[in-house]
């Protein structure tokens, strides 16, 4: 009779690694042979720290086991207690345009126009450090496309690439301009990547009248690159970006969008938060191109309504914007652009979205705005718990309208926030997502020259919300000046804990916003040498910045560096 006892440590090391890290513990309290197994394999306990961190190990990372798993731990504790390495100060070298980014270990921002204000025409890139005085830090990289660019989205970690949309005049009729797609290597922006057959891609013609552009934004998942185009309707567009080819529209003509933003659940779902419609409109979107005759029955089909809570007959939404990072890849593989010098990387499927709404009251004229939160993860499976529900039905309805308290209460959390934090986005990061607040308005410090910003870094792992119960206050015991919040550990929370004051939802919104999804905050005096207006993250910091008063447009004096993981110096080298 087979006895699993009987196996190697070898043999059940490989076994163990192929499952998630709580089966595994599970297994560890089997017996004494599991146990002292699991305990005595650096590769098992390096998994287990990885998979609670939500991050990825990187294939192409050479570095020790150990050494890898001691840079994780050094990583977690400075996040857990916003102990930041070191500060750096960046003067930024161009008049920034308004466009920006961040993804891991780089900074671009567009640079301005001479002649024209806010118009972009090129783009600035700074390498992030990883330690301080890193050799060749701060070199800024500049690159002027030679064409008007309205917006750019970086797939460095995965392509290597930018894309950029651009508009082009037609030189062959008067008022026409063409909406394109230009894509480049991040390494060489000079340069086109050699597997896109199509790296100049046109997407529509509009007509223009010479002075105001149309809005658009790019998203890209994998092999998919989604531009919305905003002229008087809004139209998105898919194609593929590697071939040039664009999908199918839907069966109903082309996809009709009311607001810019789209983010990729998966390389194959795309989601637009829609004012029009109050939801949240879920898109399947093919593999195949409009050219690939053997499937020219699919279409980019959308899939699900889900519901947002329901505004008050005086309101309406004049803003929602989404944002997401790291963004899906291929197949779900792992980037394969991220520096041998880094061991790991956020895992996409891990990371939480941001939703931001901006909400018009008609009865006061006045302005809030909101952030929701929610795990990329928990959409995808409670979509695939509805196309289980769906395959059991009776009906064939492709599509399915999801009211609000089915889908969000258990997944989502709710925060009031100031312009700021809404007009500034780049503040995500795998499960992580920063705050940056003032002092209160009318507070007994509101005229004092010396009142301060506050730092509130929010985590949405589920396993650190768990620890930081237990343990949180005894890790923080030597940080006085943090305060710490808990919340939902229990998955449930109090009322006053999930649902936002109905005081400041007055005349907002008519559904309460009721949200179970629980979270570490925590709280930090910024000081009074940390001036910023906004603060974006990635994976490893902390970017402060200032902006013009009245345009919200970034200066050009400093871009402040809070870094919270350093790298070895032996091995930081070229980190990106």
């Amino acid at each position: 009779m087979f006895n699993i006892l009987q196996l190697s440590a070898e043999v059940l090391i490989e076994i163990f690694s192929s499952l998630f890290f709580t089966d595994i513990l599970h297994c560890k309290l089997a017996c004494r042979t599991f146990s002292e197994v699991i305990s005595n394999s650096a590769r098992l306990t390096y998994q287990i720290e990885l998979q609670k961190a939500g991050m990825l190990d990187n294939p192409n990372c050479f570095m020790p086991m150990t050494d890898k798993l001691k840079m994780l731990k050094d990583r977690e504790l400075a996040w857990a207690t916003l102990d930041h390495k070191f500060v750096s100060t960046v003067e930024v070298p161009h008049e920034p345009s308004g466009l920006h980014d961040i993804t891991p270990g780089a900074f671009l921002l567009g640079i301005e126009m001479q002649d024209e204000e806010f118009s972009t025409n090129g783009l600035q890139s700074l390498r992030l450090p990883s330690r301080e005085g890193e050799e060749g830090f701060p070199q800024w990289s500049q690159f002027n496309l030679g064409m008007k660019i309205l917006d750019f989205r970086p797939a460095i970690e995965e392509h290597d690439m930018i894309a950029f949309v651009v508009i082009v005049p037609c030189e062959e009729q008067t008022g026409w301009a063409k909406i394109m797609a230009v894509l480049r290597l991040y390494s060489n922006l000079d340069k086109a990547p050699a597997i896109a057959l199509k790296p100049d891609i046109v997407v529509c013609y509009i007509q223009t009248d010479g002075i105001t552009d149309p809005s658009v934004s790019i998203e890209i998942g994998g092999e998919n690159l989604a531009i919305v185009v905003a002229s008087d309707l809004g139209n998105l567009f898919i194609f593929n970006w590697k071939t040039g080819e664009q999908k199918h529209s839907t069966k109903d003509g082309p996809i009709i969008v009311y607001n810019l933003d789209i983010v990729f659940l998966r390389e194959d779902i795309l989601l637009h938060p829609c004012s029009h419609s109050n939801a949240l409109l879920v898109y399947q979107v093919p593999q195949a191109s409009c050219t690939d005759v053997q499937h020219q029955e699919e279409v980019v089909e959308q899939i699900y309504t889900l519901r947002l809570p329901a505004l008050s007959s005086q309101s309406e939404y004049t803003g929602i914007s989404v944002r997401t990072d790291p963004v899906c890849t291929s197949h779900a593989g792992f980037p394969r652009h991220v520096a041998s010098t880094r061991p790991f990387t956020n895992d996409t499927s891990s990371s939480i979205i941001v939703f931001n709404f901006q909400v018009a009251c008609r009865k006061d004229n006045s302005l809030t705005n909101w952030v929701a939160v929610v795990h990329k993860k928990s959409l995808l499976d409670f979509m695939k718990a509805e196309d289980r529900g769906k395959c059991n039905s009776s009906t064939s309805e492709i599509h399915s309208d999801i009211p609000w308290h089915h889908w969000s209460r258990s997944r989502t959390r709710w925060f009031k926030v100031d312009v700021y934090n809404s007009l500034f986005r780049m503040n995500s990061a795998g499960q992580r997502y920063v705050q940056l607040t003032g002092p209160e308005a009318g507070s007994e410090d509101d005229d004092d020259d010396d009142r301060h910003n506050t730092i509130h870094l929010f985590d949405f792992n589920p396993f650190h919300v768990k620890f930081m119960e237990k343990r949180g206050l005894q890790l923080l015991s030597e940080h006085h000046l943090i305060v710490l919040n808990v919340v939902g550990a229990d998955g449930h929370g109090s009322d006053e804990e999930n649902r936002i004051d109905s005081l400041d939802t007055e005349g907002v919104f008519d559904d309460p916003l009721e949200g179970y999804l629980p979270y570490v905050e925590l709280i930090i005096d910024a000081g009074t040498d940390v001036d910023y207006d906004a603060l974006f993250m990635d994976e490893e910091r902390l970017v402060g910045i200032r902006t013009e008063e009245h345009t919200y447009k970034m200066k050009t004096e400093i871009i402040n560096l809070l870094v919270h993981f350093i790298l070895e110096q032996s091995l930081a080298a070229g980190s990106g």
